[in-house]
């Protein structure tokens, strides 16, 4: 598109378009026009010829002194670098230079005349419109970006300013297309990083410290969002309220360690916590490179990441260490107590028996008695041995159930102790109860037992002959029960105290007797009473005695009455029955034989429970059942559940090794009307038979 060029006005004088070509200010075309204008006579008839003479040599000579001017104007414009373009306020272009044709691909003549938009590319030529209305309207330089239509879409840099008149303007293009490209790619490279760094677990970030203490961060990726609660933009300028939520017991180091970091220009490493304002605590780990900036600044490079997790995950790995470090410990104690603890009572129990078999024929009835008693003595320490570690066993794999009823304490207790309560007497020690005869307690009976089997156990193990043992139980705080087992024996240092529920420690010693001592005992009291919500407290002091105290739950009572423990019960007069033994095991068939021997005037024997069951149901007269719960073909639960299909009255005691409270349930849920542990006690028996065929 071509339009004709607007011709600049020849009414000004002389002298005005001589001063631009002075200045080389002027385009070449309107310097020609005003070389033409000397050559053309003046108009105004007025001018005197001196005047006119006078002009005339001093346009001659301003032609003479500027066309060396020219030449250099015109090698200046044509040769310059950039785009130089002249424009009438209606977007002709009256005049470019080289490189401007070179920007709009096409010859100068095609160029000269045409409009300067047609060659802007359509999403530019809105801003170009109001470039050029800004350009001539304003009077001051303006400038815009545009990209061409022509010559692979180039972008163009332009500057510009009207003339004084405003009849043209003066343009200067420079190409952008590099600084658009680098510009893109920068962008791009800022996009590819912010999606980078988005997926990454934590905040990437550059944090500047600046010489007067303030400080930002530059660049942040989304996650500071979720790690600070901030956007990237509000700590774009000031990073202080970043730093408000790190916890207060660790703002101080962290201070600390980017002062050493800005310091020595060393790498940042530290750990800290946040807390946020609802309360909830994080853990952070910070890694970073600082960099000395060329304003005295320090700026780092690193990442934030949430460690919380990790925390948690490594403080579980550090219980399971503690718990393996216990297990190894107390597979050693185990082990230990196997090698040598339960080992010693039975080689002894062994070597009895095999003198007894050898020389029973040659010994005195006092020798065979006093071998009698210390095979018994093994086998109660056995007993008590092999009792306690299948006990612990089962508490260390949380199999031990807590089932606490309500129940008289005294009665209880003295049913429980037959061994120990001959175990003492036979070393002449005192045992003495004071306990109300109507204290009531809340507790899990079988682990109640336990407790005073052990506690009294140790007391009689620990004190010499003709001792002395208290155990007693008042009411405090009107709702649990304290009982003391209190002894007059040797005592514990208090190193001996601080390590007795160690199993990594050896604690055991040996009794004043010799007997001996594995310390298991005390850590299944421990860990019953505490199941009762109370704690084991020991006082003690070397060579006067040990009191050892804890609570249940119960209710207060009143009236104590001392009583002294009795090792044998009333004298009744029992009745003769007719019994049946059920048990697989020969040895256990004598064991029972020989103690309901002065109960019964006829015993039968059977050993599995298809055996039982038929002797049954051909005996309907039998008053009593012994009945073993682990018998081969049928088991005692079953025998018991068919044999109260046809006889109702018969008594059945159930009979078992197992003491936990769920066999004794089981065994009561099947029919059994009571049971008994095994070994059996002669006393136990006796109150059973005395239960159900006298009372």
């Amino acid at each position: 598109m071509k339009k004709q060029v607007r011709s600049i006005p020849r009414t000004v004088s002389v002298q005005r378009n001589a001063d631009p070509l002075k200045r080389g200010k002027v385009p070449a075309n309107i310097v020609h026009q005003a070389v033409s204008d000397i050559n053309e006579p003046t108009e105004e008839p007025e001018l005197k010829s001196s005047e006119l003479h006078q002009q005339s040599k001093v346009l001659l000579q301003s032609r003479q002194s500027n066309s060396s001017t020219e030449d250099k104007y015109h090698e200046l414009f044509e040769n310059a670098p950039a785009g130089y373009f002249v424009l009438s306020p209606d977007d002709t272009i009256l005049e470019l230079n080289l490189a401007g044709v070179q920007m709009l691909g096409n010859e100068s003549s095609a160029l000269l005349n045409s409009l300067f938009t047609s060659y802007v590319c359509d999403n530019s030529r809105q801003d170009y419109t109001q470039f050029l209305t800004r350009l001539f309207n304003s009077g001051h330089e303006e400038s815009c970006e545009i990209e061409l239509s022509v010559n692979k879409h180039k972008c163009l840099h332009l500057v510009g300013q009207a003339a004084q008149n405003r009849d043209y303007a003066r343009i200067i293009a420079i190409n952008s297309t590099g600084c658009r490209r680098l510009e893109a790619g920068q962008i791009d490279a800022l996009d590819r990083l912010n999606k980078i760094s988005d997926q990454l677990p934590g905040v990437v970030y550059q944090y500047r410290l600046c010489p007067d203490g303030s400080s930002c961060y530059p660049y942040s990726s989304q996650a500071m969002k979720d790690i600070f609660g901030l956007r990237p933009d509000e700590v774009l300028h000031d990073a202080t309220r970043a730093f408000s939520i790190i916890h207060p017991d660790d703002f101080e180091g962290f201070v600390a360690s980017k002062k050493v970091s800005a310091r020595d220009l060393t790498p940042w490493h530290h750990e800290y916590r946040v807390k946020y304002e609802n309360g909830t605590i994080r853990s952070l780990y910070g890694n970073a490179m600082p960099q000395q900036e060329t304003d005295g600044s320090i700026l780092w490079h690193g990442y934030i990441t949430d460690i919380t997790e990790i925390k948690k995950a490594q403080e579980e790995i550090e219980l399971k260490n503690i718990q393996l470090q216990k297990a190894n410990a107390e597979k050693d104690k185990f082990f230990s107590i196997i090698a040598h603890d339960l080992r010693s009572p039975f080689n002894a129990f062994l070597g009895f028996t095999e003198m007894m078999v050898d020389e029973i024929l040659t010994m005195e009835p006092s020798e065979i008695k006093k071998t009698a008693i210390s095979m018994r003595n093994s086998a109660v320490n056995f007993y008590s041995l092999l009792s306690n570690l299948l006990e612990w066993s089962r508490m260390q794999r949380g199999l031990t159930r807590f089932e606490p009823t309500r129940f008289l304490l005294l009665p209880h207790i003295e049913a429980g102790i037959d061994l120990i309560t001959e175990f003492a007497e036979r070393k002449k020690i005192k045992i003495i109860f004071n306990i109300p005869e109507e204290t009531e307690v809340f507790a899990d009976k079988y682990m109640l037992e336990c407790i005073f089997r052990n506690l009294l156990n140790n007391a009689v193990k620990f004190t010499p002959r003709s001792g002395k043992i208290t155990v007693s139980a008042t009411t405090v705080s009107g709702s649990s029960v304290e009982i003391s087992v209190k002894d007059t024996g040797i005592g514990m240092d208090p190193q001996l105290i601080e390590n007795l529920y160690r199993l990594d420690v050896n604690t055991s010693r040996h009794g004043t007797e010799g007997e001996m001592s594995t310390g298991l005992g005390l850590n299944i009291c421990k860990d019953f009473i505490e199941k009762h919500g109370g704690k084991l407290m020991i006082e003690s002091e070397e060579g006067k005695g040990s009191t050892l105290k804890f609570s249940v739950p119960g209710k207060p009572q009143v009236a104590v009455k001392p009583s002294a423990a009795s090792s044998g019960d009333p004298l009744v007069e029992f009745p003769k029955l007719k019994i049946l033994i059920a048990e697989d095991d020969e040895t256990s068939q004598i064991l029972i034989t020989m103690a309901v021997k002065q109960f019964s005037r006829e015993v039968l024997k059977v050993m599995n429970g298809v055996e039982a069951v038929e002797a049954c149901r051909n005996n309907p007269d039998i008053d009593l059942i012994m009945m073993d719960i682990s018998m081969p073909q049928m088991d005692g639960y079953e025998a018991t559940r068919n044999i109260r299909q046809f006889n109702k009255s018969v008594i059945i005691i159930a009979q078992t090794a197992f003491v936990q409270t769920e066999y004794r349930e089981k065994a009561l849920d099947a029919g059994c009307n009571d049971y008994i542990n095994k070994p059996i006690k002669i006393s136990m028996l006796k109150g059973l038979i005395q239960k159900y065929f006298i009372n």
